[in-house]
Order: C-alpha cells, then sequence, then structure tokens
C-alpha cells in the first residue's frame, strides 16, 4: 500500500510524502513512477523532477532487497525541470536494527549530468556536457552544502510526521 500526505514546509511550499510499506524482494510501487516536487534548498525555488528506478538500474549489482538486513532501498535520478536536466543519482536504504530501521542517504550530485530527452540523443548530450564547467552552472558551489541542510531539516519533518502515519496506517 502507498500513503500519501501532503503537508506545507516553513516556506510554504506544498510537498508530498509518498511512504510505501517495504514487501520483500519483488517489484516496488515506487519504481517506474516520477514526482514532481518544488523545494527550496537554499538555491531559490526548484521544480524537481525525481524518477524512481529499481536499485540494479542505478548501479546496484543485485536489487539488495533479498538481504535480510535490509528494509528496502529507494533509488531515483534527479533534476531540475527548468533546465530539463538531470543531474544527481539519490539512493536512501533502510537497514533494519533492534529498535527498528536506520535510514541511510547518498546523494551524488552532479553525477549523472544529462538532459531530459530520447535515449540516443540524451546519451550523446549527455556525454557532450557532463563536463566541470556545466556542472557548476547547472550545480552552484554550494550545493552539496545546502543539500545537506535541506536534508536535516526534511528528516526532523519526517521525525515529526511519522509516527501520526504510523499510528494511523500501521495494520493497513
Amino acid at each position: 500500500m502507498m500513503v500519501a500526505k501532503s503537508f506545507m514546509r516553513r516556506e510554504n511550499i506544498p510537498i508530498s510524502v509518498y511512504l510505501g510499506r517495504a514487501s520483500g524482494s519483488g517489484p516496488k510501487p515506487h519504481w517506474g513512477a516520477v514526482h514532481h516536487p518544488v523545494e527550496d534548498i537554499g538555491l531559490g525555488v526548484i521544480a524537481m523532477r525525481i524518477a524512481f528506478h529499481r536499485p540494479t538500474r542505478v548501479g546496484f549489482s543485485t536489487d539488495g532487497l533479498d538481504d535480510f538486513a535490509v528494509g528496502t532501498i529507494v533509488c531515483g535520478l534527479v533534476g531540475d525541470e527548468r533546465r530539463h536536466m538531470q543531474h544527481t543519482l539519490m539512493v536512501h536504504v533502510w537497514l533494519h536494527t533492534p529498535d527498528g530501521l536506520v535510514q541511510r542517504s547518498r546523494f551524488w550530485i552532479g553525477s549523472v549530468l544529462r538532459p531530459y530527452a530520447p535515449t540516443p540523443i540524451a546519451g550523446l548530450v549527455g556525454r557532450a556536457v557532463n563536463r566541470r564547467f556545466v556542472r557548476a552552472r547547472v550545480l552552484p558551489g554550494p550545493s552539496a552544502r545546502l543539500m545537506t541542510e535541506h536534508c536535516a531539516a526534511e528528516y526532523a519533518n519526517l521525525a515529526t510526521l511519522l509516527p501520526e502515519l504510523y499510528g494511523r496506517y500501521a495494520d493497513t
């Protein structure tokens, strides 16, 4: 089951959070989904595009979901709708612990610079534009620091939001 919960962040920008129950190693409902959040991480409001993929699609040797230590894995390619360019690989891994789950998140900022275009064109243009000076233009210098601060704020929001959602949906 997928749960969608919308709420307002302090910047009054609507954000949607999608939560899904881990369901073993089979296909996940979010694989192939595209999410269009509008957020400000400190560089101005950005209309983003996050395309969610199975872990093997973004470089995992296996989906990893058969490993008992892994609760679930969420992988996505993040981009900027206005610039029509994807730029970041995002991976969230939830690991089982005696007290529940621990989330480990990684963002490879600028690692997948590629335009939104049909595959042959995107590949060709991606190889041409995936250069340091282009990454500097698409992703300003403070991007990594601002993303770290943004994630800390978002995870603090989740600490407030998740207990209510768990109480409401745990038995469904």
